[in-house]
């Protein structure tokens, strides 16, 4: 009967352990409204002391600015940065070197399309204060002269998520191996253990 539960708890800590793993859907997709934000990481986990690259894009040639911010899980700032102006620009399918696999698959897709863009690499210490979900955000500015008697400035802001966690120094596979071994212990002084 033990035998049975500790198999259980085993095979269902599995499945909890790989439950746990976020599906990241494409950010850059919303490049068709004219404003897309996304990191190289995300949707997905970031272990503490890890670099981590935001990228912001446009089509709207009116944007002449983006403020980019990280944000810690406490929603305070971590850094941030404005990229003035905002001229890098590539045609589709062509992207810069090193973007995510998302944005050069939306540019395979949508060709002939002129993106603008800024993209941003912070360090995340090793420091378990900052462990959580942060917040990449980009807020497109386009400073183009109001009509007649307005006084406005127009933005667009976007935003996305990841999670950072403590790093676990052999990963997930080890985990589950330890937990096996303790079931295997537990085997092990059953057998030795007179009924």
């Amino acid at each position: 009967m033990k035998v049975r539960f500790v198999i259980g708890v085993v095979v269902i800590s599995s499945f909890l352990a790989f439950a746990g793993v976020r599906t990241a859907l494409a950010q850059w997709a919303a490049l068709s409204s004219g404003y897309a934000v996304t990191t190289d990481s995300h949707g997905g986990i970031v272990y503490l002391d890890t670099d981590v690259t935001g990228w912001a894009g446009t089509t709207d040639p009116l944007v002449e600015k983006v403020h980019i911010l990280w944000l810690k899980p406490d929603g305070t700032t971590f850094w941030d940065e404005w990229f003035e102006p905002l001229t890098d620009a590539y045609v589709t399918p062509a992207v810069p070197l090193g973007v995510p696999t998302e944005i050069s698959d939306w540019a395979e897709k949508y060709q002939g399309i002129s993106v603008r863009y800024a993209y941003d690499t912070i360090h995340i210490p090793l420091d378990p204060t900052l462990v959580g979900d942060w917040t990449f955000k980009a807020i497109f500015w386009d400073l183009t002269p109001p009509p007649q008697g307005e006084n406005h400035e127009f933005f667009k802001v976007k935003a996305t998520s990841f999670e950072v966690v403590p790093e676990v120094p052999f990963g997930t596979i080890a985990i589950i191996l330890g937990w096996f071994g303790v079931f295997g212990i537990f085997a092990l002084r059953r057998k030795h253990i007179p009924a």
